[in-house]
């Protein structure tokens, strides 16, 4: 009961508190799904940019949260 009264009484943990939970009831009702395929979108574009620096896979991998394997199939392209 400490921590929720803590939580209410901090601006920004409550302002975090509040868009976490607007978080949750969007993607329960699917109106975040927009959103994250215009995210992983752009990890693409960002990963095509890395495999034409020559970054090794793993470091891509490291920074974009993109499995190996979907940058491997990337840069095959």
């Amino acid at each position: 009961m400490e921590e929720l009264e803590e939580i209410s009484q901090d601006r920004d943990l409550r302002r975090i508190a509040e868009l976490k939970d607007k978080y949750i009831r969007d993607q329960k009702n699917g109106h975040i799904g927009w959103f994250e395929e215009g995210k992983l979108n752009k990890q693409i574009e960002i990963v095509k940019e890395l495999l034409k620096t020559n970054m090794p896979i793993e470091k891509i991998s490291q920074v974009t949260k993109l499995e190996k394997e979907k940058i491997i199939e990337l840069k095959k392209k």
